[in-house]
């Protein structure tokens, strides 16, 4: 060996380093994956956006940003380059093994021709399979472009059994070590090397049996004891983005969309009028963790400023934890809210909202060839920005990193844990199969994989695109209760089902073309579908039966604001002061069947001024989501809303306020501010509006008297001339003049 390696001349060295470096078959791969990279490059042209709304106003902003799209595009090629060197290379170590199996010898051009055939295949089916299971992410590149690519991307998804792809996926797997197996057995080596290890393996149990058998033993029993530790009560809140109680078994759903979802709720009390006071995520949650409406608590829309984002928030999280919880939010693209607040979450595992974030997760979205690589856990952790990728909003993957977390911590500590699924948010992007489980087989439509929110002049939609749009949202729906029935199956096999509380809920519902409330959340307080949420508790089972009452309907009004005190009431915590929400313990418990509350609610920002909308009509105009919005560069590059506009906006805001039998909407315009009113007993689709009617004079004095009460809780506002507006202005006219005309 010595007089070997002594032998080998410099130039011999050289050969053997290069060799390593770049085994034969991996500089072809390196190359064939950068003509990918150029290829997307050449395609991407003029993809400037901002949360996917394209406008010449964003170029500039872009063009600030250069240098992180330039580093970005270089990290992208750096991947192309590893995995064109890493599918190369075993490319070429496929044909090696098998012309030594053959017994043949391989010449340069036809081991060439062979290796780019291979690698070219390698790279086409792992494009094909992809497009199989997440088809959201090529959508637009491939099937909105029409022609061959649209066809490629139906052939993929619709002509190709899924099995297909798994098999494929296998063989590529198995293939290289079944031909070194293979070679072994043939050249005779194999037998030798398995009678040594044979061999080797028997005097080795012989000698270390001793010792095994007590490693074992301590491994079980330190399992045992770890089970046997109960650290409870435990929290658990699972939550779905855009979440419609309609869309549930429960709720009166016409697929099977829940099985998982219906079996847990009826272990518990499931809440059938409970309504989101602000249907938009950020805003939202603010109201469901710290019991308090959104004037109070300070988050009024999307987009707010480091100053609304700073003062201390008593949520759950932050008195849970003083109380000993681990505490941890688990989420994929709705929850890019989460980093941008302290809520007490010690661990939030989400992705982040940054205007540079933005442009890294755009730019990896435009590589569609690099996209079958890196669009599952591994990728998601060495390039974080793809989670935000709201075509890929796989639940499964959400649901492996909650069970991470609550393994991590269930040994030591009490959790509470939330876990927001966006799957059920726009654009309805569920993965195989579910986004097809429910669709019309054969369907060609514009929205065949997804349906975007329209940032743009309202769409028309035909009857049979509603259907679709539809279904895609109910396959959604039921990739999420899959992953609910997971997340349950493993708090039972872990043994902490008996020691945890698990609240359902979301955070608002979602307009689905019902009459002409168009697509989406938070635009208008019209209609019960956006407003509603889904809200179900369900108790520990080691508890006693008036803690965890079972299959209990609760029809009486309740608000997003209850939650926060019912979950720290049901866990024995104090309510803290300053808390605008109530404890739902009596509708639980049986003692009470209504508590006599009204829902409240307001709308967030309007992205859009000219859309065809029916609430264009019916407000105060401002500047759409280029104008409204700026990048803090103080503060980590976010996209908040520009100062000068906040009275504004709060000014524009519709308000609502809803009991059982009636729904009163406040909307300030230019011209004063109009009314509808809707009596839900006669009217439950709000389809006539009886504000000013003289039957219905009592009922609309006693409402406006109680959105008023509501409303003027807000701090610093005041009533004039019908208008809510800030207390150190003049009047409302001049609170509505200094919005921009439409």
């Amino acid at each position: 060996m010595v007089a070997l390696v002594s032998n080998r001349s410099f130039g011999g060295w050289l050969r053997l380093g290069l060799r390593v470096l770049f085994p034969p078959g991996a500089p072809l791969g390196l190359v064939f994956y950068l003509a990918l990279f150029g290829l997307s490059i050449y395609l991407s042209q003029n993809a400037a956006s901002m949360m996917g709304v394209t406008d010449a106003r964003t170029d500039s902003v872009v063009a600030e940003y250069r240098g992180l799209i330039i580093s970005t595009q270089l990290q992208i090629a750096l991947a192309h380059v590893v995995i064109g060197f890493l599918v190369g290379a075993l490319a070429n170590l496929f044909w090696r093994l098998v012309f030594l199996h053959v017994g043949r010898r391989r010449r340069f051009l036809v081991s060439f021709g062979l290796d780019l055939v291979a690698i070219a295949a390698v790279h086409f089916v792992a494009l094909l399979a992809s497009m199989a299971k997440y088809p959201q992410l090529y959508a637009d590149a491939f099937y909105e472009a029409g022609g061959f690519a649209a066809g490629l991307q139906v052939f993929a998804t619709d002509v190709v059994p899924y099995f297909v792809y798994i098999l494929l996926k296998t063989i590529a797997i198995l293939g290289i070590p079944a031909l070194a197996l293979a070679l072994a057995i043939r050249r005779g080596t194999f037998v030798p090397v398995w009678r040594w290890l044979n061999a080797k393996r028997s005097r080795a149990a012989v000698a270390l049996s001793p010792v095994g058998v007590v490693v074992l033993a301590v491994l079980i029993a330190a399992a045992f004891r770890s089970g046997d530790k109960p650290h409870g009560p435990n929290l658990l809140i699972i939550a779905a983005d855009s979440l419609r109680p309609d869309a549930l078994g429960v709720g009166g759903a016409k697929r099977d969309t829940s099985p998982a979802i219906d079996a847990l709720v009826r272990e518990g009390t499931f809440f059938d009028a409970a309504f989101s006071s602000l249907p938009r995520t950020f805003p939202a949650w603010a109201t469901l963790l710290t019991g308090q409406w959104a004037y109070n608590h300070g988050i009024r829309h999307m987009f707010p400023t480091a100053a609304d984002r700073a003062k201390p928030f008593t949520t759950i999280a932050t008195l849970l934890k003083k109380r000993g919880y681990a505490t941890g939010v688990v989420s994929d693209f709705a929850g890019d809210i989460f980093p941008r607040i302290e809520l007490g979450f010690d661990r939030v595992v989400t992705p982040d909202f940054t205007f540079p974030g933005l442009i890294e997760t755009r730019s990896f979205e435009l590589h569609k060839q690099l996209l079958p690589y890196i669009t599952n856990a591994w990728g998601r952790t060495v390039f974080p920005a793809i989670r935000e990728f709201a075509q890929n909003a796989d639940p499964a993957l959400v649901a492996d990193q909650l069970i991470d977390e609550i393994d991590a911590v269930r040994a030591k500590s009490k959790f509470f844990f939330t876990v927001f699924f966006s799957t059920t948010h726009f654009p309805y992007g569920a993965p195989h199969p579910y986004y097809k489980r429910y669709t019309t087989p054969g369907y060609r439509g514009r929205f065949k994989y997804q349906k975007l929110a329209a940032f743009k002049k309202a769409e028309a939609v035909t009857r049979g695109e509603v259907d679709h749009i539809r279904a895609l949202y109910d396959g959604a729906v039921r990739a999420v209760d899959d992953q609910v029935a997971r997340v349950v199956q493993a708090l039972a096999e872990r043994g902490l089902r008996k020691d945890t509380h698990i609240v359902l809920l979301s955070d608002h519902g979602e307009n689905l073309y019902e009459h002409e409330w168009g697509m989406g959340h938070g635009d208008h307080l019209r209609g019960d579908v956006s407003l509603r949420l889904p809200l179900a508790i369900v108790g520990p089972t080691n508890g006693a039966a008036a803690e965890r009452p079972a299959g209990r309907r609760v029809k009486a009004v309740v608000r997003d604001v209850d939650v926060m005190p019912t979950l720290l009431a049901r866990l024995g915590a104090e309510i803290p002061p300053g808390v605008d929400g109530v404890d739902l313990s009596p509708l639980i418990d049986g003692t009470k069947e209504d508590l006599g509350l009204a829902a409240f609610a307001e709308t967030g920002l309007w992205f859009l001024n000219d859309s065809s909308d029916f609430f264009q009509g019916q407000r105060i105009y401002y500047p759409d989501l280029f104008g409204f919005s700026r990048v803090d560069k103080k503060h980590r590059h976010e996209v908040v809303l520009k100062d000068e506009l906040a009275k504004h906006v709060l000014v524009a805001k519709h308000r609502m306020v809803r009991t059982r039998s009636a729904k009163l909407i406040y909307m300030p315009t230019r011209r004063g501010v109009l009314y509808e009113l809707y009596d839900l007993e006669k009217d439950p689709e709000e389809r006539k509006n009886v504000a000013g009617v003289a039957a219905y004079v009592a009922v609309e004095a006693d409402l406006k008297a109680r959105l008023f009460r509501w409303m003027l809780g807000e701090k610093k506002v005041v009533e004039k001339n019908g208008f809510i507006i800030p207390e150190e202005d003049d009047d409302a006219s001049g609170a509505a003049d200094g919005a921009a005309e439409k």
